[in-house]
């Protein structure tokens, strides 16, 4: 009875679990669900770290392009000529000191004169540096696509930071924390199977080996609540035979007291 025992709590033991897990499966498959979909859209975006601050500093700069164009066009039409495209013949800062290197280098006889023009030759060489950074500065200012595409993008990384941010390094880590939370859900499936597989040999084990042990601990059972019933019977029992023990006491004492008579 005691292996028996053992045995069918074992058994309960399985049963309960299964139910537990089997109550639940549905909510770990829309969990599975739900982290799938989510873990494809981030892959889909494929965000990289710091990526948002840069694009946004970006769009500034692009919003802001036609007043820095302005700035940059006026600062390098005083350096450079050239870059007016107005047609008009004034020279330029570039143009200017070179002029003046040229005039002052004439006076060859004058060592001091070649001195200042050598220093403007260089101040000119440090303005021609400064026209060209200019000019790349111009030319590196987006149009209104680049703006467009910056916007579209900027708007997918703050859906993401609003759903498992607040950063984009938080979603990153969100995403793989995700992972290996679907890889758990994933072989759910086969863990029931196991658990089934685990119930069910524990079902076969009270069948057959314990099949006498199982009958024998059912009559038991059965002797057990027959003698509880007749114990709670018993006061009953006992009241009624002593009533009927002293009633024939005066039935035989009546008919005697009416002899003496």
């Amino acid at each position: 009875l005691h292996a028996y025992a053992r045995a069918y709590a074992a058994y309960r033991e399985a049963e309960d679990h299964l139910y537990r897990i089997e109550s639940q499966e549905a909510s770990m498959r829309q969990q599975a669900v739900y982290l799938r979909e989510s873990i494809a859209r981030i892959d889909r975006i494929d965000p990289q770290a710091g990526e948002l601050d840069e694009l946004k500093a970006r769009r500034t700069r692009i919003e802001n392009a036609a007043r820095v164009n302005a700035g940059v066009a006026q600062a390098l039409g005083a350096l450079d000529a050239a870059q007016n495209g107005d047609g008009m013949e004034l020279p330029g800062a570039c143009d200017l000191v070179q002029r003046a290197a040229d005039a002052l280098r004439a006076l060859g006889f004058d060592d001091g004169l070649r001195q200042c023009a050598d220093r403007l030759d260089a101040v000119g060489t440090e303005l021609a540096d400064v026209v060209f950074t200019l000019t790349r500065q111009l030319d590196s200012e987006g149009g209104p696509e680049e703006l467009d595409a910056l916007n579209g993008r900027i708007h997918e990384l703050d859906e993401l930071t609003r759903r498992w941010g607040p950063t984009l390094a938080d979603v990153l880590a969100w995403r793989e924390r995700s992972r290996f939370e679907l890889e758990d859900l994933d072989d759910s499936p086969e863990r029931l199977a196991q658990l089934r597989a685990e119930r069910d040999a524990l079902g076969a084990q009270l069948g057959e080996p314990f099949g006498w042990t199982a009958r024998r601990f059912r009559s038991t059972c059965s002797r057990a609540v027959a003698t509880a019933r007749s114990t709670r019977t018993a006061p009953t029992t006992s009241r009624s035979c002593s009533h009927r023990s002293r009633a024939p006491s005066r039935c035989r004492w009546v008919p005697v007291r009416r002899a003496a008579n």
